[in-house]
């Protein structure tokens, strides 16, 4: 979800981060963390909010860890959310309107996506 970020020229991201169903390893550490740097040290306007949804409880623990590290900027655009799929569907709807979640979500929202990697690849291939 892309939304244009008051009169600058910059559209701000929202990011979805679906932790449901996983566990936390050293490696999904060290990814977050990275996903952390880059969004919030690179890409800090184009980071509009950062969803993450369902995570294990053990996120907590290292979010304690992480959040030092990090200024209150990018504190402040990271959202937890977790419950039943109707509780974060309401909770996901109060950030994205709901005909920009995919249907594919659990979450049930009315946008279509599909993706078409050979699309995508005969695109990139022209481009170069």
């Amino acid at each position: 979800y892309i939304e244009k970020h008051g009169n600058a020229d910059t559209y701000q991201i929202c990011w979805l981060v679906e932790l449901k169903g996983g566990s936390l390893s050293l490696n999904l550490v060290k990814s977050m963390k990275h996903l952390f740097d880059l969004l919030g040290n690179r890409y800090p306007e184009r980071c509009g909010q950062i969803l993450v949804l369902n995570p294990p409880w053990t996120l907590n623990v290292v979010w304690s860890f992480l959040k030092p590290f990090l200024t209150q900027g990018q504190i402040d655009k990271y959202q937890f959310i977790k419950g039943s799929e109707t509780e974060v569907r309401n909770q996901l709807l109060k950030f994205i309107d709901d005909d920009q979640l995919i249907s594919l979500l659990s979450y049930k929202g009315k946008a279509e996506f599909t993706w078409d990697f050979k699309r995508m690849a005969e695109e990139d291939a022209q481009q170069q």
